[in-house]
């Protein structure tokens, strides 16, 4: 698959049943369930946060009902709905 985001848009893969970061902070059950994990696939142009990250980083974000789903783990979304990035342990 060859997509290449437009605007503000980002492709991801969620991360399915992983409750726990790379740097070993466990995420509550509530987080779960309304927040989700992605790898960052691909960015459109104009996302505002590109140069703080690179292809491949752990992004935490929330799901929405516009999100465009593309395959069974991999998705279309606004980068709105990206709060953080998972750290790198040293």
């Amino acid at each position: 698959m060859n997509i290449v985001p437009f605007d503000n848009l980002i492709l991801v893969r969620v991360l399915k049943g992983e409750n726990k970061t790379s740097g070993g902070i466990v995420l509550p059950q509530k987080f779960i369930g309304r927040y989700a994990r992605y790898e960052l696939l691909a960015m459109g142009p104009t996302v505002s946060w590109k140069e703080q990250v690179e292809i491949g980083d752990v992004l935490l974000g929330k799901s929405t009902p516009e999100d465009e789903e593309l395959d069974d783990d991999i998705k279309l979304m606004n980068a709105h709905d990206i709060y953080a990035k998972e750290a790198q342990e040293n």
